[in-house]
């Protein structure tokens, strides 16, 4: 583990607690969930490697894999070269078994982790690196087209795509549109793949009362016969795999839920950063129609909602479906066909969620401040500054009250940091007696969120007004 602390300045007058300073401890050793590396086998006393097997390269390359995975969020660089390392040795795998999945597999991964690793790269050699992963998973699905991991992957590095080159396009990200019904088509897919691996384990189950689903999708030694000898002079176990697979569980079918109710968020907001025209208009009250009846009405209503109950997970279905009808409400705002009112309704949605989960409140104040700028247009009335500047200041407190929790790196606290500069930057643009009042002291506290979040270069291009 490593601490970090973080130093910044107390704005005056906006009734937004927030801490002056935060002691950050951020782990080192952090999976994204549903990425994980297949296992090596386990070694004795640590030797310098002699690598001339498959499985001599393939357990070098789990054991650079996982020093990589250690070094992620501390030191970037140094990750990637035990990330460059193992994609070296995964690569004489594949020389030695052209078509292995396990080792494919890892290989998809790496590369996606290698986009995840900081600093972030420009933007356009994140988009390639992602591209590179996304070809990698799909190499991968070929060798094990209904491959429950692979089909969940090979759609999550595409949402990331598709969220990424969406961001750089100021929000229009209808070029990736394509990308993102393909993701949601492999969730289904996938989503169906385990919906009949856990019919099929509760009728074991019910045919053999001693079966159970605790079964994993690991490597595991197989020991020597009885009468068969071992060979203490090598310290380590010579051993062959056998291969367990990991049951389906409500839990984790749940998952496959909220990662499809995710990419219908991101689909609703590329509607919503759309251009409003006739065509376009009427192409979003069809798609936005079909999404809801796909996502709200089916995919919630009929299979989230039960799972989440069985897992005991009810707050991350009600954290997905928040998103969703805000999104939704953001998405018919834009074109015409419902009001700020709706949309400000639908922003209720989030008093379902998890008050204490950073991920939560970040959302929160993510749909608080796009409803903000739009409901505060350039010229706006004094009464819709007056309101924004309300809403803005929410937001605010969300974001402290989500840094304070510290126990999360989806966002990473960084990200907070660079989301509170700009909220303090928009109070401080709104034509209100309070945002004048205290706009000099915004200005300089955006300044000090910018250095925090390692981006002193925006707080140094802020132009005061």
């Amino acid at each position: 583990m490593t601490k970090v602390t973080y130093n910044f300045m107390q704005a005056e007058d906006d009734g937004v607690d927030f801490p002056q300073s935060i002691n950050i401890v951020i782990p080192l050793y952090h999976m994204p969930p549903r990425f994980p590396p297949k296992s090596a086998k386990k070694k004795g006393k640590a030797k310098e490697p002699v690598l001339e097997t498959y499985d001599d390269f393939f357990d070098e390359a789990v054991l650079q894999e996982e020093k990589g995975e250690r070094w992620k969020v501390s030191d970037g660089p140094k990750a990637g070269r035990f990330l460059a390392r193992a994609l070296e040795l995964y690569d004489q795998c594949l020389r030695l078994r052209p078509n292995d999945f396990d080792t494919t597999y890892n290989v998809a991964r790496i590369h996606f982790l290698l986009t995840q690793l900081p600093p972030t790269p420009p933007t356009q050699q994140l988009i390639a690196g992602l591209q590179r992963a996304i070809e990698s998973h799909k190499t991968a699905l070929a060798l094990s087209p209904e491959n429950i991991d692979a089909l969940f992957n090979t759609a999550q590095v595409s949402i990331e795509l598709v969220e990424t080159v969406t961001e750089a396009n100021d929000g229009r990200g209808g070029e990736a549109v394509p990308v993102l019904e393909e993701a949601i088509q492999l969730l289904q897919r996938c989503y169906q793949t385990q919906e009949q691996e856990l019919r099929n384990t509760a009728a074991d189950e019910a045919t053999d009362p001693t079966a159970n689903g605790d079964d994993m999708d690991t490597d595991i030694p197989i020991a020597p016969s009885a009468g068969e000898e071992s060979n203490e002079e090598n310290d380590e176990v010579e051993t062959e795999r056998a291969t367990v697979k990991y049951a389906t569980t409500p839990s984790t079918l749940l998952d496959t839920c909220l990662a499809m109710l995710h990419a219908y968020t991101v689909y609703l907001s590329i509607i919503a950063s759309a251009p409003p025209s006739a065509s376009s208009t009427a192409g979003a009250v069809s798609t936005i129609q079909n999404i809801m009846t796909s996502a709200n009405e089916d995919l919630i209503l009929t299979k989230a909602a039960p799972l989440a109950q069985q897992s005991e997970r009810e707050p991350d279905l009600a954290l997905a479906r928040a998103n969703l009808l805000t999104t939704a409400a953001a998405a018919s705002v834009a074109h015409g066909l419902a009001t700020l009112t709706d949309w400000q309704a639908a922003l209720s949605q989030y008093d379902t969620t998890n008050p204490k989960d950073a991920e939560a409140l970040c959302d929160r104040a993510d749909a608080l401040i796009a409803y903000a700028r739009t409901a505060s247009p350039l010229g706006a009335p004094a009464e819709a500054q007056q309101q924004a500047w309300t809403v803005y200041t929410q937001a605010a407190g969300l974001l402290g009250a989500a840094v304070k929790l510290a126990t999360f790196t989806q966002p990473t606290p960084l990200e907070v940091w660079i989301t509170r500069a700009e909220v303090d930057l928009a109070r401080a643009r709104l034509d209100t007696e309070v945002s004048r009042r205290n706009r000099g002291v915004l200005f300089q506290n955006a300044k000090v969120f910018y250095k925090n979040a390692g981006r002193g270069d925006l707080g140094d291009a802020i132009v005061e007004v």
